[in-house]
């Protein structure tokens, strides 16, 4: 089995993303605002504009002035292409970086990472910056990544024939790698709030499986869930529970984590869409919906049909929160 072959389920939902979008604000729920989402009291709907047309050709990458003083959300297409940039909760186009990605995720300084499993690289950018600071060698075809907010430490995961986990300290220099020869591959990676890491992918027999990684910890372990996912989609932790997306069905569980087990507590069901990656951030749940094309927002843990939406006419895929000026967190 060579690496493509372990990441083809997973592939399925690549393709380019074009530049025209619609941003689509639902009116809010109870009246309440919705902050990230920017919907006032009543429904209204805005014309995102057009990414500068490439006519086949890799752009150079861009940001607009002043991107960096707003919050903002980054987009990947899937490994296909680039990775687009937008103001956040407008949804106004600020930005297109020549990097593909899968899997992305930001620190709490607002750097962001983009996860290019074609180069087998982490590509590290600043808040609204154009350029790389700084590019990590990744172990084989890596996909998605997350960050610990208490110590800095980057971990990504791998899509090789054996999957595993890497640990970059601070998110610089070389990584210290673990590996379960049990998975053939590993997706989606979260640390809770005590700085234990949750890695998911799928066992020898194209199960769902998850693994942890103990703060400290010399080995992954294997956690036993009372829930069954059906796909591996995004591990979240929520500040109480442990998240995990069902990149399959539109469904986000929520565990009790204790000793190497998981007690199913509730689900979130997500009308209009199964993000395989999805960040949380102030009550909301932000994904991208690959097969529909569109970048939706949900209130979290109510869930139900999106509260925004952002559509276009491809596949976005790994989102990730970069917060201005570092005025709060997002996971």
């Amino acid at each position: 089995m060579n690496e493509r072959d372990c990441g083809e389920e997973m592939m399925r939902m690549r393709t380019p993303l074009r530049a025209q979008l619609t941003v689509r604000f639902a009116a809010c729920l109870g009246g309440a605002a919705l902050m990230l989402a920017g919907c006032a009291p009543h429904k209204s709907a805005l014309d995102a504009g057009a990414l500068p047309a490439t006519s086949g050709a890799t752009p150079t990458s861009w940001m607009a002035r002043g991107a960096a003083k707003s919050d903002l959300l980054y987009v990947t297409d899937g490994g296909e292409d680039y990775t687009y940039v937008f103001d956040y909760p407008s949804g106004t186009p600020k930005g297109t970086l020549n990097t593909p990605g899968f899997g992305l995720c930001s620190d709490a300084k607002g750097n962001v990472y983009v996860v290019d499993g074609e180069a087998f690289k982490i590509f590290v950018y600043a808040h609204g910056g154009i350029r790389p600071i700084r590019a990590l060698d990744g172990s084989g075809r890596v996909w998605g990544c997350d960050v610990d907010p208490a110590s800095g430490t980057l971990a990504v995961t791998s899509a090789n024939a054996g999957g595993g986990i890497s640990l970059y300290a601070h998110g610089k220099g070389a990584a210290i790698s673990y590996s379960d020869g049990s998975l053939i591959a590993t997706y989606f990676c979260g640390f809770d709030g005590s700085g234990n890491l949750y890695v998911d992918g799928l066992n020898q027999y194209y199960d769902f499986a998850l693994d942890e990684l103990h703060k400290g910890g010399s080995r992954l372990q294997r956690v036993a869930l009372d829930g069954f996912i059906d796909q591996p989609g995004a591990v979240v932790w929520d500040g109480a529970h442990l998240a995990i997306g069902d990149a399959a069905k539109g469904l986000v569980y929520r565990f009790r984590m204790s000793k190497n087990r998981g007690r199913e507590v509730a689900y979130t069901t997500l009308r209009g869409g199964n993000p395989a990656q999805f960040v949380l951030y102030d009550a909301t749940l932000i994904g991208g919906v690959a097969n529909d094309r569109i970048v939706n927002v949900w209130n979290y843990p109510k869930g139900g049909s999106p509260v925004a939406t952002i559509s276009d006419d491809a596949n976005p895929y790994g989102v990730a929160l970069s917060l201005a000026a570092n005025r709060g967190k997002t996971r």
